[in-house]
């Protein structure tokens, strides 16, 4: 479906210095341009390019108005967690940038966490998992779910709600939550838990948008826990990635801006 709108959209995602990562956000960005018949920009927070979009936005915005008065203007996060960056380090570039213009209308959207389309996307990347995995039913495997971690507790938690429906929903024998990095359990200390129970199949999920070394580290910690623990099986499911439900959260998270 093609999406007509004459409101400006700036995608905001986290970057990396991962290559792998940024081709995989700008083949998200393809896919959600095919869908937007607008001006978009793109920025990154690391290393921090929002200012950079937002002006590169507003100078389409004021070629393409010829005089007029210009269109509005979405700052759209592309981040799964409402954190510090969310909370704090956009909303700081954008009230600069509604400083230098204040004639233009900037808007911030939503971060796509407990989107219903991100919720499906997580289930189907578990099941595709779990359907690698033929000789055992679901009930007895125990789901590791990997976040980022942050020092913000609200999103910590609110991935652990996460993990706990997933897990409830797709009938998982048991549940649990560890994260990348700042906060605890870490992905060393999950397995230590799995290890004490009577699952002997892991599925392991990395609850990232984009690859980049942190869902590399995960990849690796489970190589690494296969080859000591032989008597169990793990299976990493795929991150989110690019994908045309992403899409279709990332265009939604847009248009509850403009509701």
């Amino acid at each position: 479906m093609i999406y007509p709108q004459s409101t400006r959209l700036v995608i905001v995602g986290h970057g990396s210095p991962d290559p792998e990562a940024i081709s995989e956000f700008q083949a998200l960005m393809r896919l959600i341009s095919a869908s937007y018949q607008g001006i978009i920009e793109y920025g990154f927070l690391e290393p921090l390019g929002i200012t950079e979009a937002i002006d590169r936005a507003i100078a389409r915005i004021r070629l393409a108005s010829g005089g007029k008065k210009p269109v509005s203007l979405v700052v759209l996060p592309v981040l799964l967690l409402g954190a510090r960056h969310v909370k704090e380090d956009i909303p700081r570039e954008i009230d600069k940038a509604r400083g230098c213009h204040p004639d233009i209308d900037i808007s911030f959207g939503s971060p796509l966490h407990l989107h219903p389309g991100i919720y499906d996307l997580c289930q189907t990347r578990i099941q595709q998992a779990v359907a690698d995995c033929p000789d055992r039913s679901v009930e007895e495997m125990v789901l590791l779910v990997m976040g980022r971690g942050t020092s913000d507790s609200d999103a910590n938690e609110a991935v652990r709600k996460l993990t706990r429906q997933l897990g409830e929903s797709l009938g998982f024998g048991r549940s649990i939550t560890g994260y990348t990095a700042i906060a605890s359990p870490t992905i060393s200390e999950v397995f230590d838990i799995a290890l004490g129970l009577p699952f002997k199949t892991i599925i392991l999920f990395p609850y990232f948008l984009f690859t980049g070394h942190l869902v590399k580290k995960v990849y690796d910690a489970a190589g690494q826990w296969q080859k000591t623990h032989p008597d169990r099986f793990v299976k990493v499911a795929r991150h989110l990635g690019p994908d045309p439900v992403l899409r279709d959260a990332v265009i939604d998270r847009f248009y509850q801006t403009q509701r």
